[in-house]
């Protein structure tokens, strides 16, 4: 779907042998399989653009779930023990 639309509206050209293979999905329909690759693909990229600052910034908010900060601080605490 996404790639379907992303190709008609945005006339993303594809390679002719990829364009001319079509599987059908129960359910869904005939897909195009130069379609399912640009939708995958672009889905991929938006995924990783939203994961990248949402882990980082669970990982500003909340540091003592990390598991090198706790790897860290049992070191600390041993070498300040002796």
């Amino acid at each position: 779907m996404l790639g379907q639309w992303m190709r008609d509206s945005l006339g993303v050209p594809m390679p002719y042998f990829i364009e001319q293979v079509e599987f059908t999905v129960k359910g869904v329909g005939v897909l195009n399989v130069a379609s399912y690759i640009l939708g995958m693909i672009t889905s991929g990229v938006v995924a990783a653009l939203l994961a990248y600052p949402i882990v980082h910034l669970f990982s500003a908010v909340m540091p003592h779930h990390l598991p090198v900060r706790r790897r860290r601080l049992r070191n600390a605490a041993a070498t300040n023990g002796l």
